[in-house]
């Protein structure tokens, strides 16, 4: 089961490195969505498919978000840290599937899967900044977040 909350008092000084990680992920994992969009017309000529097939890729993106409310229901249930580990892990196991298919059904399906963990792991994330931050501090974390967001860098929190 999770931990409570953390009071000021038992609040680690290192927990602004646990707080970046998370936004570090955010990051990454923007870095990888955009990576598609910029190889997407190699992939077109080495794997041979057309517009349409083009089409299914970029929305795969969104399959997560469509089953982000559902499975979240399991996902709270779960230890927070080992669940966002895990589907960190799951996230670069589809990318590298993802590079090296040898067709496009392969690539749609790390596609999905990469979109599923990504949307999922929002979750367990919102789980570990109340163990690790303080209420007093949680305004200035969602806010830091929030202005890297309106910066394009990552999603808020």
């Amino acid at each position: 089961m999770s931990e409570p909350a953390r009071t000021d008092a038992s609040a680690p000084r290192y927990r602004w490195v646990v707080i970046a990680q998370l936004w570090l992920h955010q990051v990454l994992t923007l870095a990888a969505v955009s990576g598609l969009g910029v190889l997407l017309v190699g992939m077109q000529a080495d794997l041979h498919f057309g517009t349409i097939e083009a089409g299914w890729l970029g929305a795969a993106r969104t399959a997560g978000q469509f089953l982000t409310f559902p499975l979240s229901f399991l996902a709270v249930r779960l230890a927070p840290k080992r669940t966002y580990s895990t589907l960190v892990a799951a996230m670069a196991a589809a990318i590298l599937a993802g590079g090296l298919a040898p067709g496009y059904w392969l690539l749609l399906g790390t596609q999905i899967a990469f979109s599923v963990a990504l949307a999922l792991s929002q979750v367990p994330a919102t789980m570990l900044r109340v163990q690790w931050v303080p209420p007093r501090e949680m305004a200035r974390v969602w806010g830091i977040g929030n202005a890297l967001h309106k910066g394009g860098m990552v999603s808020p929190g």
